[in-house]
């Protein structure tokens, strides 16, 4: 298991990263039109973004065997630095998730890729 990034993990990282968000969003989203719920304060986010960064995380690992954490890593990295660029250009008039898009999120976002990289990078050494 190799958690040092290289260039190629940044290659991969990066748009699994932007996946992270994009598939955090739209589940959120669908997910508060089925129920006619509004999900902009709650936990809920946050339990759709540590889902949704396993599940990208554990696909990195199968598709990379070797350098699925390390690509997972990176996922999680770009994810958190997106969610950190949203926190500092918010403005206080602006109504947003402070769990999903504060300290919370971005050290989730983390902390659940990485583990679905490992995890994935396993299923793909016993198979």
């Amino acid at each position: 298991m190799h958690l040092k990034p290289t260039f190629a993990d940044l290659l991969v990282g990066l748009p699994a990263g932007l996946l992270i968000f994009m598939g955090t969003a739209l589940f959120s989203t669908l997910l508060g039109m089925a129920t006619g719920l509004d999900f902009s304060g709650t936990w809920t986010g946050l339990m759709i973004l540590m889902l949704t960064a396993f599940i990208t995380g554990l696909i990195a690992g199968l598709a990379r065997k070797e350098r699925g954490p390390a690509t997972a890593l990176v996922a999680g990295l770009t994810i958190a630095l997106i969610f950190m660029a949203f926190w500092l250009a918010a403005r206080p008039e602006d109504v947003y998730n402070p769990l999903l898009f504060g300290l919370p999120g971005m050290l989730l976002a983390i902390l659940c890729c990485v583990p679905g990289g490992m995890l994935g990078a396993r299923l793909q050494k016993t198979s």
